[in-house]
């Protein structure tokens, strides 16, 4: 391991990313990870597997840098790169979860925000906005940021989810939140048709 890696961080994104595909938060190689350590982020490389990611998965990056065309060895940040930055130089926020949960995405075609409508509701007390998004890339950072300044999460139309946190752990618990109350929504609807 190189001189400055942090075990624990690396440990922290290992365990989460498993998790959130565990969770079927994303599949094959599709989502990214970070975690702000001072003036650099703990990122996850361009198509890792989250259910897999290992330590040669995670690479240390800048946070102030402007060059998008960075690798680290033979290693290639994800192409969310520049997203992750400017989240880390716009907010306070500590880590970065960007996921495509399925019930989440689904939902992101039929409406421009999602109100929870069960008690579960107290981890977004507001709604949740959902962003138009028509590239690949998540694009529209400074809309995405004030969303996630006001609830921690948002939802990214026909794409997936973003959430950030102090703390990777609680980034990964809004994110798992999101997509269960995505999914009692979408069975509220059903059960509402069939009576």
């Amino acid at each position: 391991m190189e001189m400055g890696i942090s075990r624990d961080a690396i440990k922290q994104l290992i365990e989460v990313a498993h998790l959130c595909f565990q969770r079927n938060l994303t599949v094959a190689t599709s989502g990214n990870l970070s975690l702000r350590s001072g003036d650099e982020m703990y990122l996850s490389t361009a198509s890792a597997c989250l259910g897999t990611l290992s330590e040669n998965d995670i690479v240390l990056l800048p946070i102030s840098s402007r060059g998008l065309q960075v690798f680290v060895g033979d290693r290639v940040p994800s192409s969310e790169y520049a997203f992750h930055q400017y989240v880390y130089q716009h907010s306070s926020f500590g880590a970065i979860l960007h996921l495509h949960p399925p019930y989440c995405i689904a939902l992101s075609a039929h409406t421009d925000e999602f109100v929870p409508a069960t008690v579960e509701r107290i981890y977004f007390p507001r709604s949740i906005s959902v962003i138009q998004q028509t590239t690949a890339q998540i694009s529209n950072y400074e809309a995405v940021v004030e969303a996630l300044k006001q609830m921690n999460a948002v939802i990214l139309q026909n794409h997936g989810i973003v959430t950030a946190s102090d703390d990777l752990w609680k980034a990964f618990y809004l994110a798992d939140m999101l997509e269960h109350l995505a999914q009692v929504a979408f069975q509220q609807q059903l059960w509402a048709k069939h009576r």
